[in-house]
């Protein structure tokens, strides 16, 4: 897993030259893309995919393809290895966050808490009954920190599941204690303001691996959790 700046990635002189390593379905996307800060996102996001995918697995960056579905999260659809690693990418403001495996499944969202004018209506639609009472009992100066810390676990797993986020999901999924004979479950780090939760097979070990641009001040924030739905 890694985590960086879009700016610190767009800095480097390879994503001026993105028709060499983007493959044609991701340079099709990256065409219907008009917003300015949502093509830097998205180049930003499919380079540092593949630093971390050749750093794990080897190849270069022109040897990995990634598919650009605009309703699910990428997948690796070519690469130097067989079979091919599971892939997920995350992107909020200035943040980037990616996490590979050999061994799917895996979800993973970046949130950069921000202040909300109507946070308690959100929080009241976003959580599960039982954590929206425990979150209302949370201190008003933590409760932005913890309600995105709920919502990217649950954002984070549903993507391990290849879902869009649907918003009527959000309050029938609950996050417990993960427990022995959990085989999936979730952890969030910290860096500064941003969170980050990766939702991964109970056997998958974290790392870091130490890329030119990735962040090294990563705190674990949480215990591993599942998250469960209502019958």
């Amino acid at each position: 897993m890694a985590i960086t700046s879009v700016s610190r990635l767009m800095a480097d002189p390879a994503l001026s030259t993105c028709e060499a390593w983007l493959s044609s379905a991701e340079l099709d996307r990256l065409a219907s893309i008009t917003a300015p800060n949502r093509r830097r996102q998205f180049m930003a996001g499919r380079w540092w995919a593949r630093q971390l995918l050749s750093a794990k697995f080897d190849g270069q960056a022109r040897d990995w393809h990634l598919s650009s579905a605009e309703d699910g999260p990428p997948q690796v659809t070519h690469g130097p290895c067989v079979p091919l690693p599971a892939v997920a990418l995350s992107h909020s403001g200035d943040r980037v966050a990616c996490a590979v495996t050999a061994n799917g499944p895996l979800g993973l969202d970046i949130e950069v808490p921000r202040p909300r004018r109507r946070l308690h209506e959100l929080a009241e639609l976003a959580l599960h009954p039982c954590e929206f009472s425990a979150w209302r009992e949370v201190a008003p100066s933590q409760q932005i920190t913890e309600f995105y810390a709920l919502w990217t676990a649950k954002e984070a797993w549903i993507k391990s599941r290849g879902g869009a986020l649907a918003p009527a999901q959000l309050a029938h999924m609950c996050s417990r204690p993960a427990e022995a004979h959990d085989e999936v479950v979730g952890i969030t780090f910290g860096l500064d303001n941003t969170l980050a939760t990766v939702v991964c097979p109970a056997n998958c070990r974290i790392d870091w691996p130490t890329l030119p641009a990735a962040e090294q001040r990563i705190q674990t924030t949480s215990p591993r959790f599942a998250v469960v739905m209502d019958d």
